[in-house]
């Protein structure tokens, strides 16, 4: 599908940058569009052919793992890029354990056996709230001490009395293995990996059936109590619910309230999932999961019968419970290895001869389902009596399960799966190896500062561009750059108190500022044509001239002088249009591209993170491996401050944030290509008289004298030859240079070590960073010659300064 739309929408090179300029393109343009519109409706006939299945169930109950099984038995299972992302889920999952432990131990009042523990504990618990301390081997090598001390497994055998995640016993057991720098997880560690699904999650996946392709969407939705109120959104056209359920969890109370138990909470779930008006139709496919762990927590002495001392009337008396034959043999048929003359021959999945309660107690926790279904078991009162025939459009089989075990979950599949596995891990090795061969970018710097307008020029200059659904996805952000413009323009003129020179004028302001709290209101032409009105006015316009004083997004001018282009129904934004448009970075953007160099292709990852204060404690996450980081300055943000902190100066928050890059012990071998971006920003701003000067007065210890600055020729050149438009004294201001420059100095004063912004603990001289250095490039992101021109020198400095890393130049 997405192909065919691609083919009708592959501009040539020669008008890639001058996309629908002509009448004979436009009339081109709106025959792709029918072409479209043809392949959207037999796109959508395709979609009705798929079989919709919804996974429910409430909080780890192991509808996550199933969703991996799936993956990994009918698609191509995890990739090296999935595999090495959920290292750090698992390192979490050890934190997570062990500082449980250690707080339920405090509690308990259980002692550590080994004395010397106790600097490790403290260790652990200071710890404990900083969300790096996972990633480093130290913390590992601690709890490894821990884990392997009496007081800890004395600490685990009375798990069941406080919240502890399944998987715990199983990645504290493998922490050697974990810290290995060479460690990739393997499909049982990443099905045992456990993380909060806080999201509807979407997969899917083809099955041969009777010589067709049977395709199949899977939804996955949060069972936390919270996470609810979702499930209806993915109710419309529901082929089967998979309500999956965790047997082991008789004995434990939810997290989000340690009052109600776990398995009454999971049948009444269940109950109002089966009852539901809008499922009357669709049949439940019941998974009793978590054998496993049912199975270790019976033959550890816990046990389901203290349930009908607590709710006599839900649960049943259990000693006095014994299952027929028949479902005995039903439990056997999914778990042979659960017969006692099997586990004698095989201990695949038992490992330990199997008490006789995991039966039992299995089954009596499926008949307690299967009342429910007959309408012999009614937790809640129903406002509205059923029907006895009301159920008959639907059905519920049940099914017992161990999401972690492949054989369970698909058996005529297993040995396919198991073989997949093996040649994926040879593979793993190999892939590694090319990883190693990739050039790791990072995109850094504050924010707005530009980065992701340079991400998109890599994928016009390097890649194919931008597809139609691409453009055509960028139509809304576009449109919410231009409400967000006019709403900030139109709340300054009231603080500002400048007045509209049309009176009219004043009913279109109150519509705009009346639908600023609706978030579907720029989606409306009638809310642009306001827009146009309020922007042709000449107090907006005096407003606008004033932007230096209010936050107000670069791409206002270009996008409110385009409006009768853009509420136009067949307008497709332009490659400068998509440049210009202003969306937030708020997770790590992935772009990968190839690139020609001596005869072969030399690969780029390049990572862009959000440079919001809130975003930075991501970036730590993709120092592992970096080659070269390119950091992003805006130059022309000289005169405003921080959204976050309308204190804080944005130019002298880049000064501090490229301090903290360049002194990073993390980074002390990885070089730095500054961007000072955002010259024609910059040139616009000296043209209307803004003045850097300024800041003179208000730092004066890290801005000096501004006016007694003079840039020397051979600065001015290099500036020249990135903007050679600016070469006729007539078309610049002459400080627009002086500037560059001047801000060029502050940065490599840093560089030097002649700026020292925040006080530092340890000392970083020469010698210290002599593994790196620093590059300058003045840059226009949305000028693609320009970024053009400068990425193709980078280019050679990542390369050059790989291949003397290796002692290779």
């Amino acid at each position: 599908m997405q192909e065919k739309i691609k083919s009708l929408f592959r501009p040539t090179s020669e008008d890639r940058f001058n996309i629908y300029q002509s009448a004979e393109e436009a009339k081109n343009a709106k025959l792709r569009n029918k072409q479209i519109s043809k392949v959207l409706k037999q796109h959508k006939k395709e979609e009705l052919k798929k079989l919709k299945i919804l996974l429910l169930g409430t909080a780890e109950s192991g509808k996550s793992t199933i969703t991996k099984q799936m993956k990994i038995i009918h698609s191509n299972g995890f990739d090296m890029s999935e595999r090495l992302e959920k290292i750090s889920d698992i390192r979490r999952n050890i934190q997570q354990s062990i500082v449980v432990l250690l707080s339920a131990m405090d509690r308990m009042k259980i002692p550590l056996h080994n004395k010397d523990n106790e600097l490790s504990r403290d260790f652990i618990m200071k710890e404990a709230g900083n969300p790096e301390s996972h990633r480093r081997n130290e913390f590992l090598d601690h709890v490894e001490q821990l884990w392997n001390d009496a007081g800890v497994q004395e600490c685990y055998g009375k798990s069941h009395g406080f919240q502890l995640i399944d998987c715990a016993k199983y990645f504290l057991d493998k922490i050697p293995e974990i810290k290995s720098p060479a460690y990739v997880p393997s499909d049982q560690d990443i099905l045992r990996c456990r993380s909060l699904t806080t999201s509807i999650q979407h997969t899917e996946f083809e099955v041969p059936d009777g010589g067709h392709q049977v395709k199949f969407d899977v939804y996955d939705v949060g069972g936390q109590q919270g996470e609810r109120k979702k499930w209806i959104q993915v109710f419309d056209s529901v082929t089967a619910i998979l309500f999956v359920v965790d047997c082991s969890s008789f004995d434990q109370t939810l997290r989000e309230d340690p009052d109600k138990n776990r398995l009454l909470e999971a049948l009444e779930n269940f109950e109002q999932v089966w009852n539901n008006r809008f499922l009357r139709f669709v049949s439940v496919l019941l998974f009793i999961n978590k054998i496993d762990v049912l199975a270790e927590k019976i033959a550890r002495g816990r046990d389901i019968a203290e349930l009908t001392k607590l709710y006599p009337e839900v649960f049943p008396n259990f000693e006095k419970f014994t299952p027929s034959k028949s479902d005995i043999m039903e439990f056997l048929e999914a778990y042979p290895s659960y017969n006692n003359e099997t586990c004698k021959k095989s201990r695949s999945v038992s490992r330990h001869d199997v008490h006789p309660d995991t039966i039992k107690t299995a089954v009596y926790i499926k008949h307690l389902f299967m009342k429910i279904v007959r309408g012999e078991l009614q937790l809640r009162q129903r406002i509205t009596q059923q029907a006895p025939n009301w159920h008959d459009g639907h059905s519920c089989e049940y099914f017992y399960t161990c999401a972690i075990d492949t054989n369970n979950v698909q058996p005529e599949e297993a040995k396919r799966a198991k073989l997949r596995n093996k040649q994926i891990s040879k593979t793993l090795k190999q892939h590694q190896k090319e990883e190693l061969k990739k050039l790791k970018i990072l995109l850094l710097g504050t924010a707005e500062s530009g980065k992701s307008t340079i991400t998109k020029q890599m994928k016009i200059i390097h890649g194919n561009g931008f597809d139609m659904s691409e453009r055509l996805e960028k139509v809304s952000d576009i449109r919410k750059n231009i409400q967000q413009s006019i709403v900030v323009l139109l709340t300054a003129m009231k603080e500002l108190e400048i007045p509209f020179a049309q009176k009219e004028n004043e009913n279109r302001r109150e519509f705009i500022l009346n639908q600023a709290g609706n978030p579907e209101s720029y989606k409306s032409n009638e809310f642009l044509e306001h827009t146009e009105q309020l922007w042709a006015d000449s107090g907006v316009q005096e407003c606008y001239s004033r932007s230096h004083e209010f936050q107000l997004i670069d791409c206002a001018k270009y996008f409110l002088d385009k409006i009768s282009e853009i509420k136009n129904p067949e307008y497709i934004p332009s490659d400068q249009d998509i440049l210009r448009c202003r969306s937030l970075t708020n997770s790590i953007q992935h772009t990968e591209f190839c690139v020609p160099e001596g005869g072969h292709q030399i690969k780029f990852d390049v990572y862009d993170v959000g440079g919001q204060q809130g975003e930075r404690k991501k970036w730590i996450q993709v120092f592992d491996g970096v080659n070269a980081i390119l950091f992003a300055v805006d130059c022309s943000s000289f005169d405003q401050t921080l959204r976050e902190d309308p204190t804080k100066n944005r130019l002298l928050e880049a000064l501090e944030n490229f301090e903290q890059v360049w002194n990073n012990r993390f980074l002390k071998n990885v070089s730095v290509l500054l961007f000072l971006n955002k010259i024609d920003v910059l040139a616009e701003k000296i043209a209307k008289g803004r003045d850097i000067s300024e800041l003179s007065q208000q730092y004066p210890d890290t801005f000096p004298d501004f006016k007694s600055f003079t840039p020397s020729k051979l600065e001015v050149l290099k500036f020249l030859e990135s903007y050679p438009k600016y070469s006729n004294a007539n078309s610049m201001h002459p400080d627009t240079v002086k500037t560059a420059v001047y801000i060029q100095h502050l940065f490599m004063k840093i560089v030097k070590g002649d700026l020292q912004l925040k006080e530092r603990i340890t000392k970083r001289d020469s010698e210290w960073h002599s593994g790196h250095s620093c590059e300058t490039f003045y840059t226009c992101a949305v000028d693609t010659n320009n970024v053009q021109k400068v990425l193709n020198g980078c280019r050679s400095l990542i390369i050059q300064n790989h291949l003397r890393k290796f002692g290779l130049l």
